[in-house]
């Protein structure tokens, strides 16, 4: 009887820490789908469950910060997701932190002029408008910020595909 109980809390105790343990990794892995349309990658739904998108966008991710497109998220790309988090904050680039609404709406035009899909041009770099400015810097060799840097405002005003 002894055994049977003991054998019973044992199961118990080893479901409650199971659930325990997979309630925190749907947890970080949603904490991690936030952090990823923060930076304007399209992870779908923050929902904590890992599907093709969350998939791609991670592998996305590491792949514009020459990382091995692992899909998996190791020390390095959590501590990435961090530092290109604190890089978008207000007045962490006085170069992003200078342009104007109306700069930044002439930029979006100059996306759709190159073919690229920023949302509707309304002056303010949305998920959208980053996620097209991180295309246009892969496609044209540029650092990949997901920012309206000099080097991408240089190319996107010279106006040559």
């Amino acid at each position: 009887m002894r055994r049977a109980l003991a054998l019973v809390l044992f199961i118990v105790g080893f479901v409650w820490l199971s659930s325990s343990a997979a309630l925190a990794e749907i947890d970080s892995l949603a904490s991690i789908q936030t952090k990823l349309q923060r930076m304007g990658y399209a992870p779908g739904v923050a929902d904590g469950m890992m599907g093709p998108q969350t998939d791609r966008a991670i592998k996305n991710f590491q792949r514009d910060n020459q990382l091995p497109p692992t899909g998996k998220v190791d020390d390095r790309t959590m501590q990435l997701f961090d530092q290109r988090l604190a890089e978008q904050k207000p007045g962490a680039s006085s170069k992003a932190k200078s342009l104007s609404n109306r700069a930044i709406l002439k930029l979006q035009w100059k996306l759709v002029d190159f073919g690229y899909s920023p949302g509707r041009p309304d002056g303010y770099t949305g998920e959208r408008t980053r996620m097209a400015i991180r295309q246009f810097q892969r496609d044209y060799k540029l650092p990949v910020t997901g920012l309206f840097d000099e080097r991408t405002r240089d190319l996107l005003n010279a106006g040559k595909k």
